[in-house]
């Protein structure tokens, strides 16, 4: 997703971040 590359480019692309962003977008698109 674009906001994850985002995150990437800004922050260095930690694995950890990107868990993170992938856990907070699951939870804001649950139906």
């Amino acid at each position: 997703s674009r906001l994850i590359q985002k995150l990437h480019s800004d922050r260095g692309g930690t694995d950890y971040l990107a868990s993170l962003v992938n856990q907070a977008r699951d939870v804001l698109l649950e139906d």
